[in-house]
């Protein structure tokens, strides 16, 4: 799948969410020699929306650090 929409979607500058979303973004690939220290570039912020929605539930959310 990631080879695929690399191929059909290379002009529309998708590439990287698909790497991190298919969980080779941090690997060794041809544009990257690895770094096993690169993985904490692949957290995200959590929208203020969802936070707010999850503040009632048993489980609340908390922003990830950093954000």
């Amino acid at each position: 799948m990631l080879a695929e929409r690399g191929r059909e979607m290379f002009i529309e500058s998708i590439r990287r969410t698909d790497m991190i979303r298919f969980g080779a973004y941090f690997g060794t690939w041809w544009e990257n020699p690895g770094d096993p220290d690169a993985a904490h570039h692949g957290i995200m912020a959590i929208p203020t929306e969802q936070i707010q929605a999850a503040l009632g539930t048993a489980n609340p959310l908390t922003q990830n650090q950093g954000y």
